[in-house]
């Protein structure tokens, strides 16, 4: 899959439709600032993909240098193996989410552990490699939540931990890790949204 999608999968995400696949282009760029398929001004971009060991959701083209909370598994680097095929929407011109009132933007990159964290307020929240993440040079990424009114194919229960800014997966909150001092699993914020990640239904990696 890569950096690019299809029109198969383009229209089972919801994304196409309506809206005319002329304007399908892809430009490469490295590490996760990579551009995706552009449709007017909605970007989609992947792989990204579910750490098991964690429950975070990470870059999946940097695994080899990421950085993992649990640094007991995989060398101390995000996995891949058994993740969905995730990707994630930003606006290349900078103007933002088109339905803003479910979808939340300022969720960045970081480049030090290629995790998926928040900063709407500032906050850079603690990093698995060491001190704050690193959003330098990250896309403007913005999430679904809280509404029937999304693409198909997304999951949810997506949540963001008050502890460290990132995302994680509540269903998988008793095996997570969360790098904030004192570690232990990620909290869930009393304030935190319900998010939807959109995937593609190739199987789980690995497999």
């Amino acid at each position: 899959m890569g950096n690019t999608m299809d029109r198969r999968t383009l229209l089972r995400a919801g994304i196409a439709s309506g809206i005319s696949v002329a304007t399908l282009g892809v430009t490469a760029q490295p590490g996760a600032a990579a551009t995706g398929v552009g449709i007017q001004t909605i970007t989609i971009q992947g792989p990204w993909r579910h750490c098991k060991n964690c429950q975070g959701l990470a870059w999946g083209d940097a695994q080899a240098v990421s950085k993992c909370p649990n640094k007991t598994a995989n060398g101390g680097h995000h996995t891949q193996s058994g993740s969905l095929w995730y990707f994630l929407r930003y606006s290349p011109d900078g103007q933002g989410p088109d339905q803003p009132a479910i979808q939340q933007p300022d969720w960045k990159h970081c480049k030090k552990c290629q995790s998926l964290a928040y900063n709407g307020q500032g906050v850079l929240g603690y990093c698995p490699a060491g001190n704050q993440h690193d959003h330098t040079g990250s896309h403007n990424y913005y999430l679904w939540h809280d509404s029937d009114d999304t693409p198909i194919y997304r999951q949810s229960l997506w949540r963001y931990c008050d502890k460290c800014a990132s995302l994680f997966y509540e269903p998988g909150l008793a095996l997570s890790r969360c790098p904030a001092p004192g570690g232990g699993q990620h909290r869930k914020a009393a304030t935190s949204y319900n998010y939807y990640i959109q995937y593609d239904t190739y199987g789980p990696v690995g497999t």
